[in-house]
């Protein structure tokens, strides 16, 4: 069975070159860190799992079983058979250990996730446990009982290969609950029937039939209940109104303009909007900063950007903006940022928002009345926005007492109560009421945004097999243009006087499948992007 393992990595490795490896393929950042971490280099064998895999593991399992083979041959006293594979077990562990100390950072994925944590890579809390698996968490620990003195059989142990290493994988990261489900659903049925069996034997009659329909009829029930009820309660993240928004801007942008959205989205938007985001698939320091303000439009004009997206749902995350922002080791966030976002609860005689000890009142009129009552102090806000029916306006106030800021959303119902510095985010105000040089070109009334950053723009078009570069507002001097393979190798570099040109077409001596390219007014970057060629 050990060995069996070296042919199905052989497969991994070969289809993983056509569909693209895990984590570790060679392809992923993830991978450099383990491989250099771990001192392994790839190369037949292209994922950092499997090279361990092949050159270690297996060779440490074979060993470990010819051990046992001699132990069973040699020692006849069971107990000493016992010490001496406890022994084994931990020689083994220290042995690989010590060979690859960089292990203990594997929970970390060798320091990335200390980095930049994600949902994801966060431990699982009792909250986590319990919605993955309900009562089978609790059923769980009964898969025991199958240990008992002469009761034990060669499979139970054989389950323990499954169990143990995902446990472990439960408590590390929260994005493995899938996958320890698998030990969990095994432990828990099989637990349940072990009770059963212990308990039979001392009832009779009828007690013997409630037991069987308490323990195997109703408690699998009960816990499909609970598993049904929170599946149904789940919503996804993306909806109509992202695709939307996202099908909006490929249809109203250009092929090789640059998105700026929190990364969450940056999959999305490459799907739906087939367009190149700043950051998808992990979190992104400098992103959040350039939310927080910390970094300005010039920053995102030097990545090329032409839209940014902000939404409601960004508010919803603020908390992991803020996070996300203060793992930039060059930027000490300071700030004591304070929003909430609270839901409409009431409309009878006034405009009421509530969550959990944060009450918002507002009575509309010429002169607006509003009230926050933060669990018995009551405040009134510096200023308030409204937005309703493609309008945001500022209402007067009959009162304010409080540096705060407040933002009424009456097209969906919500409300977003902000302290000073987080109303002077580039995020508040872009949502609320945005200035040159952005410009707001699509909005559905309150959850989702599009700007458009106003800037020396390059259009590339593709028109009967020539790429001709339009410049819009061309003031810039240079044109760097560098060619990749699909593979990520550079094959072209060169930087072309552009001076005074409205348009350029893309010279037949560029190489590559995959261009990018660089506008420049002296040695300042005011325009990037990427496209295809051919």
């Amino acid at each position: 069975m050990t060995i069996s393992t070296v042919l199905g990595a052989l497969i991994a490795n070969t289809l993983g070159e056509k569909f693209g490896h895990g984590m570790f393929g060679e392809e992923t950042r993830l991978a450099g860190r383990a491989a250099q971490k771990l001192g392994i280099e790839l190369g037949v064998i292209k994922d950092v799992y499997l090279a361990v895999h092949l050159k270690y593991l297996v060779p440490l399992s074979v060993a470990f079983i010819v051990l046992l083979f001699i132990l069973e041959r040699f020692v006849k006293d069971r107990k000493t058979r016992v010490g001496v594979l406890i022994g084994l077990a931990f020689l083994g562990t220290l042995l690989i250990f010590r060979r690859f100390e960089a292990l203990k950072d594997l929970s970390t994925g060798f320091g990335i996730f200390k980095e930049v944590p994600i949902q994801e890579t966060r431990p699982s809390s009792f909250s986590d446990l319990w919605n993955s698996f309900s009562i089978s968490f609790f059923l769980a620990p009964l898969f025991f009982l199958r240990f008992v003195p002469k009761r034990a059989k060669l499979p139970d142990f054989l389950f323990l290969g499954l169990i143990f290493p995902s446990l472990y994988m439960i408590k590390t990261w929260t994005r493995f609950l899938f996958i320890g489900s698998i030990a969990v659903a095994l432990m828990a049925g099989l637990g349940v029937i072990e009770l059963y069996d212990a308990l039979r034997p001392r009832l009779d009659g009828r007690k013997v039939f409630a037991l069987g329909i308490g323990l195997l009829v109703l408690l699998p029930t009960v816990n499909a209940g609970f598993s049904l009820k929170e599946t149904y309660s789940l919503r996804p993240y993306m909806n109509e109104h992202w695709e939307n928004a996202l099908t909006w801007l490929r249809e109203n942008s250009n092929q090789n303009d640059i998105v700026l959205a929190w990364w969450d989205y940056g999959h999305w938007v490459t799907y739906y909007g087939r367009r190149s985001p700043v950051a998808q698939g992990s979190a992104n320091p400098s992103v959040a900063l350039y939310y927080l303000g910390k970094l300005d439009e010039n920053w995102a004009m030097s990545l090329g950007v032409d839209y940014v997206v902000v939404s409601y749902y960004d508010f919803i995350k603020f908390g992991a903006i803020v996070e996300t922002a203060k793992m930039h080791s060059k930027y000490n966030i300071t700030e004591n940022y304070g929003l909430i976002v609270l839901p409409l609860t009431s409309k009878l005689g006034a405009l009421v928002f509530q969550r959990g000890d944060y009450r918002i009142i507002a009575k509309p009129g010429e002169i607006w009345n509003v009230i926050v009552d933060l669990n018995g102090q009551v405040i009134a806000p510096k200023e308030l926005y409204v937005e309703y029916q493609g309008k945001v306006i500022k209402p007067e106030l009959s009162a304010s007492n409080t540096n705060t800021y407040l933002y009424i959303n009456l097209n969906y119902g919500y409300a977003i109560f902000m302290n000073e510095e987080a109303f002077n985010t580039t995020l508040a105000k872009l949502f609320i009421k945005p200035e040159e040089p952005y410009e707001l070109v699509y909005s559905d009334g309150g959850l989702i945004k599009i700007l458009k950053l106003k800037h020396p723009n390059v259009r590339v078009e593709n028109t009967n097999g020539k790429v001709i570069f339009h410049f819009e507002n061309a003031t810039g001097t240079g044109l760097g243009i560098w060619g990749f393979l699909d593979n990520g190798t550079k094959v072209f570099e060169k930087w072309y006087d552009v001076k005074g040109m409205e348009e350029f077409e893309l010279p037949k001596e560029v190489n590559g499948t995959v261009i990018r390219y660089a506008y420049a007014v002296g040695k300042k970057i005011v325009d990037r992007g990427i496209f295809r060629q051919g």
